[in-house]
């Protein structure tokens, strides 16, 4: 996907676009000529060598693309003009291409003194774009619960002034990459950019433009994208963000949270190394990305904050399954635990009638609760490789009331969008044991559709005999697809529990840390 004539060069640039390209319209158009624009509040870019490849713009961030081998080469898409360094960008929708095609979905961007062109590839199919004959490999680094492998790929092109000039590409990689089909992410493009700084590979002072971009060449497919996104000051002071008690296993082995007061920062779900050096933004300290504490505690109420130990606060924040799952959560020693082991009580799949089992967690079929309805669907689930859980819901406005002896809790729970296609379509209010959890949460606002998410509270005090979680509607119906009890200060199950009756059929998880002890079910 070389792009080296004047005129091509030309053509993906922003500066040469005409005034009369920019026009707004609020009904849905179909592009096949070069072209750039805004559209229901989004910026859109379309550009083609040759051939038959067009896209439509839809209603707000959406857009649907079509092409065939007629075309050499094309990309388009939604987005922002102009970029920006702290943006965390959402997508949602299909991406239908095969392997044997060469077509990839990615975040790509231009930005200028100096011109440098990006990518953030989320998919892709019989070639991988940063592969490029004399490129630079830059090493990997993790972001939004996979790994990214960086790489700079140059080349020389005529400017309108007639001179040859060195260009940069800037690619960063997915690894695992994102199937065909279904597709949904979140990419938090300040990760990429400091990961990209620390390298020497700075961006333009300006940023042209950012989308979500579908590209092919040579190649035949459809896609059907819907674009998301804000961003995020590094600045501002949120002081209603309390530490939480959230790990990340991309983190957990090696810089896991210790009682002596290291922090570090749950970054909308995944978990960076809190700067000891750096007062704003975002810094490289250890050779690592960190975030500074006013940044992290930047973030809304219950999308993040500080975690650190030896506090003595306790509050909710989200983890995206894609980058922190359960057993990495119980690796952190917080001060809303009277010891280290943490051990499971139980665990429900939500609107289920058969049990599905989580890094050797059983959550046991539906049960405990008082109202609501039941939903299955068998789409893939983003972010995780335990679809099973996240295919089920009760949804509606109800309880789960679970029978336990007077101890004090933790409890994961366990969400995906498998209904609603925008933004705003749902919003609901989360409270375990009275303590709220979410408030007007917009799930599908949070990950797009079918995608994990996950909500950890810690310190739930019970003196009642049971648990009890309340999800009420705002907006449509509220929904879940299973929660995990945890205790450890002796708490128990009290009620009845035929999958499991007696100890001798329980099983220890060998595979957790030694700072957390969990005994489940077998799965019979």
């Amino acid at each position: 996907m070389k792009l080296l004539t004047v005129k091509q060069i030309v053509l993906k640039s922003i500066v040469a676009i005409s005034f009369a390209s920019l026009c707004v319209t609020a009904n849905a158009q179909t592009l096949s000529e070069n072209t750039t624009g805004t559209h229901q509040g989004f910026f859109y870019k379309f550009w083609k060598d040759s051939g038959d490849a067009s896209m439509t713009l839809g209603t707000g961030g959406n857009y649907t693309s079509q092409w065939t081998n007629a075309t050499n080469n094309w990309f388009g898409g939604k987005g922002w003009s102009p970029g920006s360094d702290s943006r965390i960008i959402r997508y949602f929708g299909s991406f239908s291409a095969t392997a044997s095609q060469n077509a990839y979905l990615s975040v790509y961007g231009w930005t200028k003194s100096p011109v440098v062109e990006y990518y953030i590839v989320e998919s892709y199919g019989s070639y991988n774009p940063a592969s490029c004959s004399g490129g630079t490999n830059y090493g990997t680094f993790l972001s939004d619960g996979a790994t990214y492998t960086v790489s700079r790929c140059q080349r020389t092109v005529l400017g309108a002034d007639g001179f040859a000039s060195l260009m940069s590409t800037y690619y960063s990689v997915r690894n695992p990459k994102k199937g065909f089909g279904d597709i949904s992410g979140t990419v938090t493009f300040a990760n990429h950019v400091d990961f990209w700084k620390s390298k020497g590979l700075s961006l333009g002072t300006t940023h042209e433009f950012q989308i979500v971009a579908t590209e092919g060449y040579q190649s035949a497919g459809t896609s059907n994208i819907t674009v998301s996104g804000n961003v995020v000051s590094s600045s501002s002071v949120n002081s209603s963000i309390k530490s939480s008690s959230v790990a990340s296993s991309s983190s957990r082995s090696s810089s896991s949270v210790s009682s002596s007061g290291q922090c570090q920062c749950n970054w909308y779900g995944t978990l960076y190394p809190a700067c000891a050096a750096a007062q704003s933004g975002w810094g490289w300290e250890n050779n690592k990305s960190c975030i500074s504490k006013s940044a992290c505690a930047s973030q809304p109420v219950n999308q993040g904050g500080l975690v650190c130990g030896g506090t003595n606060s306790t509050s909710s924040a989200p983890v995206s399954s894609s980058s922190a799952r359960l057993k990495s959560s119980l690796g952190v020693t917080s001060s809303s635990r009277s010891s280290s082991n943490s051990t499971l009580i139980y665990a429900v799949n939500a609107g289920a009638s058969s049990a599905a089992t989580v890094n050797g967690v059983v959550y046991q079929a539906d049960r405990f609760a008082s109202g609501g309805k039941t939903h299955v669907v068998t789409n893939a689930i983003a972010g995780t490789t335990d679809d099973a859980l996240y295919q089920s819901e009760r949804y509606g406005t109800y309880n789960y009331e679970v029978p336990v002896s007077n101890a004090t809790y933790s409890v994961v729970l366990h969400f995906a969008e498998l209904y609603q296609t925008t933004a705003g379509a749902r919003s609901f209010n989360v409270s375990v044991e009275g303590k709220s959890v979410l408030s007007n949460f917009d799930l599908f606002n949070a990950v797009g559709r079918f995608t994990a998410y996950d909500q950890r509270v810690d310190g739930l005090a019970v003196t009642d005999g049971k648990l009890t979680i309340s999800l009420s509607t705002v907006v449509d119906n509220a929904t879940i697809t299973g929660f995990a009890i945890y205790s450890s200060d002796g708490g128990a199950l009290t009620g009845d529990e035929p999958e499991c009756s007696s100890s001798a059929n329980q099983n220890s998880i060998n595979q957790l840390p030694p700072e957390a002890t969990i005994v489940v079910c077998e799965n019979r």
